[in-house]
């Protein structure tokens, strides 16, 4: 099988660091840096194949396996194929009340055969073993496809997004982050004395206090959250921003840098504050309520497009507004974070886009015309 240039390129340019890190080990005796262990790994992939049995090995495989069972193995319509007992499994829908009242009553027995895999009447008080081999079905040729499951990054301003900020005035608790995304950055806690400097330490992502502000509008998938370094934290684990810090960062912070930037004929459809904002996402939920019910305090994410020409100059006030402002010391060093996941079928490649680099050019192309780089 011949390779493509792109591939040959790929491969070589792999070759070269896995031949490099060799070297480097046998002289330094080190272990082997995380970026080099990787890159060794896909290198060996590719040149021997994905993991996996051959067809030889699979028959192989499957001859010792009947020649150690014989013929105590079952398949699952072996085990389970009593008529009289209610199942949804042969159903093409959800099994109905009037169906269950034809049913006959089930008897101990067969809920013993059932749920323990024992039945009187075989003799045996062990339950039949199920055997995955009984149950193989036409043999599929794998293919080997390549794809980008999910991305993340840091911007320094909300001019990344070329098309504008789809953004939620009033962030909902549940739409934090919380999966450890495997990243960290600095946090700074203050101790007991006023006087001395905030004492820096590691925090995971999920743990440094933030909201979602919004979405890159043209691909909701794309979240954008505001990080506070220096936002002390009440519990050991960071769960939502409190009511007044949303309300001072809203109300102080963001909506003047809105008002002053973008015309009152736009502003004039954004929420006046952060009160107001909450008060719209609950209002269709309240409308009609004749009682009170645990979800009484639900909210709609409800978001508002921000165009993308002011964005720029509206972070840069933001950035104004924290500094010189009394009473916002603590919101200082913002920091936006970005992320997607579940893209995996956005850029996975096909019959005539077949490789990694395939994947990765398609990639690359998509996200230079979703947000400005410069800012990443």
């Amino acid at each position: 099988m011949e390779a493509s240039e792109s591939e040959e390129s790929v491969l070589d340019f792999m070759s070269e660091r896995s031949h490099a890190s060799q070297d480097s080990e046998e002289e330094e005796s080190t272990e082997a840096s995380a970026e080099e262990y990787t890159i060794e790994k896909l290198y060996t992939q590719i040149q021997g194949g994905f993991q996996g049995c051959t067809l030889e090995e699979h028959q192989e495989k499957m001859h010792e396996h009947m020649e150690a069972v014989g013929n105590r193995h079952s398949g699952l319509s072996e085990i389970f194929h009593d008529t009289n007992f209610p199942s949804v499994l042969g159903l093409s829908g959800m099994i109905t009340p009037e169906r269950l009242a034809r049913q006959q009553e089930t008897t101990p027995e067969q809920w013993e055969a059932t749920f323990c895999g024992t039945s009187r009447q075989s003799g045996s008080h062990y339950p039949a073993n199920v055997c995955l081999h009984k149950e193989e079905t036409q043999g599929v040729e794998p293919i080997v496809a390549f794809d980008i499951d999910s991305f993340l990054g840091f911007a320094t301003s909300l001019a990344l997004a070329r098309r504008g900020l789809w953004y939620q005035p009033s962030p909902n608790m549940k739409q934090n982050i919380k999966n450890d995304i495997h990243l960290q950055t600095t946090i700074f806690q203050e101790g007991d004395d006023p006087e001395q400097a905030s004492r820096p330490s590691l925090s995971t992502l999920r743990d440094v206090p933030h909201f979602l502000l919004g979405r890159v509008e043209g691909a909701h998938d794309v979240t954008i959250y505001v990080l506070f370094p220096h936002l002390p934290r009440t519990h050991d684990r960071f769960v939502s921003l409190s009511q007044e810090q949303l309300t001072r960062w809203t109300d102080q912070v963001l909506f003047p840098a809105l008002h002053e930037y973008y015309p009152a004929h736009y502003t004039q459809h954004i929420p006046a504050s952060y009160r107001h904002a909450g008060g719209n996402s609950k209002a269709h939920q309240v409308e009609g309520r004749k009682i009170k019910t645990a979800s009484y305090q639900a909210r709609l994410a409800l978001g508002y497009h921000l165009q993308p020409q002011y964005l720029g100059r509206v972070w840069n006030k933001v950035l104004d507004t924290i500094e010189s402002t009394p009473g916002l010391r603590d919101f200082r060093e913002p920091q936006l974070f970005f992320n997607a996941k579940g893209t995996k079928l956005r850029f996975k490649t096909s019959s005539s886009q077949p490789t990694l680099l395939d994947a990765m050019e398609g990639f690359e192309a998509y996200f230079a015309d979703l947000v400005d780089l410069d800012f990443i």
